[in-house]
């Protein structure tokens, strides 16, 4: 993330458990919210084993924010990993196969 971003809420997004449509539940979050885009950013985490998923899915994020790789693919691993990294005073932890309204961060 840029050092002068605005952006007020990260949301934590790990890949795994991803169920059926694996580009749905993650666009929901990247390009159909009604907040203004520059004020949150995504964290898309996964577990190394699954790099080649992540790299197809990557088109779908915006300059702030970031496909973070993580060595052990729990869960609790992803999102630890993930949270460390947020930098914004709000987080949004969701999970995988979930889809987002269009005003959920608003």
């Amino acid at each position: 993330m840029m050092a002068n971003s605005p952006a007020e809420i990260t949301v934590i997004y790990p890949m795994i458990e991803l169920r059926g449509d694996m580009i749905s539940p993650l666009r929901s979050w990247t390009r159909e919210q009604t907040l203004a885009r520059e004020r949150y950013r995504v964290i898309a985490v996964f577990a190394e084993v699954d790099r080649a998923q992540a790299t197809a899915m990557e088109p779908l994020l915006g300059p702030n924010d970031e496909l973070l790789p993580v060595p052990d693919r729990s869960f609790a691993a992803l999102m630890n990993a993930a949270t460390a990294r947020a930098r914004t005073p709000w987080l949004v932890m969701t999970e995988g196969h979930c889809i987002a309204q269009p005003g959920c961060l608003d």
